[in-house]
């Protein structure tokens, strides 16, 4: 197990909303995997059963989407994808010093699944703690393992996980009019050496003000649980306080998001001396097609070099279906020398953006 960490001033600074950091050397993506529920239902079978548009929810980009048995807890799932991780990255469980649990959903409320993924695992050797940034979670963790890596003595390889299953969140699978949530696990092993993927730089961003746009309204601190809380659906994940009443609202929240998001890369890239069209790929969560057609023009990214190729499969997953699409894009090979985009976006709202280079 790793010792005591260096004590050494913080090596980044508060910045407008963004944190910019200075990126360690020697830090990679060693491994990664996933896991999806063998069960599934098609767009038409959802259609049907929950009164929604069908051909409304394919030019979103949906086909099928994955359901995980309601028993099979968030942890096993995680730890399914975890294994596969560290087989990909040819290690151990006893070789993991930190575990990072970035999912949403928990086995239970006020409680660390971290601790019961190391279990699982029997990865005893390790430190673990659970880290929330909704869909942007598995990037901030991974931006923190390299903080580990580089600060923490002895640290060697840190495991980056979560799952979801959102039967307990959603009346139905949709999230407002155009997410089609789907039950999904991925992890991911940062080391500080090997791997096909070397991590050069990153830049993180939040929008504060729309904290209340995704969120279960009556669960939590707010409100004491009641049977008036359930009847009328306080206790479901839903698009609560979006910022926008009309529709002409509406798309000025989304060029806002969109502006905020562009910025966030354009920074990362700026600084590293590099453009848009220098990209090899851009891996994004799974988001409804027309979310990402605009997101990318305001990028100014090439669309085809956008990697999300688990979308019609998988839907939206809330956090791992970006590490799948990462997963994909490691399997079909990058070109050596290659820069590699990741973003991660999430409620509140977050935006988490990591460069990598294949090796």
């Amino acid at each position: 197990m790793w010792g005591e960490t260096k004590k050494q001033p913080l090596a980044f600074a508060v910045r407008s909303g963004t944190i910019p950091v200075v990126a360690p050397a020697e830090m990679y993506i060693r491994g990664t995997g996933s896991y999806l529920p063998e069960s599934s239902a098609t767009v038409e079978e959802l259609a049907a059963e929950h009164r929604l548009d069908a051909g409304r929810l394919k030019t979103k980009g949906y086909r099928r989407i994955p359901i995980a048995p309601e028993d099979l807890m968030p942890t096993e799932m995680a730890a399914t994808a975890s294994r596969r991780a560290l087989r990909a990255a040819g290690i151990a469980a006893d070789d993991l010093d930190v575990i990072i649990y970035t999912g949403v959903h928990k086995d239970h409320g006020r409680w660390q699944a971290s601790n019961k993924v190391q279990v699982l695992l029997q990865a005893m050797n390790s430190y673990v703690f659970d880290l929330d940034q909704n869909a942007a979670g598995p990037v901030m963790g991974i931006v923190m393992a390299c903080s580990l890596l580089r600060d923490g003595e002895g640290c060697r390889n840190v495991l980056v996980c979560g799952g979801e299953n959102w039967h307990t969140s959603l009346d139905g699978r949709l999230l407002g009019r155009s997410f089609l949530m789907g039950d999904a696990a991925s992890a991911v092993v940062v080391s500080g050496s090997g791997g096909p993927l070397g991590i050069v730089d990153w830049e993180l961003g939040c929008l504060g003000r729309y904290s209340k746009a995704i969120c279960m309204p009556e669960l939590g601190a707010v409100t004491r649980m009641s049977e008036d809380v359930l009847r009328r659906g306080g206790h479901l994940l839903q698009l609560f306080d979006p910022g926008w009443k009309d529709e002409e609202e509406r798309k000025r929240v989304t060029g806002e998001f969109n502006s905020f998001c562009a910025g966030v890369v354009s920074r990362l890239l700026s600084r590293n001396g590099l453009g848009p069209s220098d990209l090899s790929a851009f891996v994004l969560p799974n988001l409804p097609a027309p979310h990402t057609t605009s997101l990318v023009e305001a990028m100014g990214i090439a669309h085809d070099a956008v990697r999300q190729p688990t979308l019609s499969e998988a839907g939206v997953c809330g956090g791992p279906d970006l590490m799948m699409n990462l997963e994909r894009l490691v399997r079909s090979g990058v070109e050596p020398g290659g820069h590699v985009l990741v973003l991660g976006v999430g409620a509140g709202y977050h935006a988490s953006a990591v460069l990598l280079k294949a090796r």
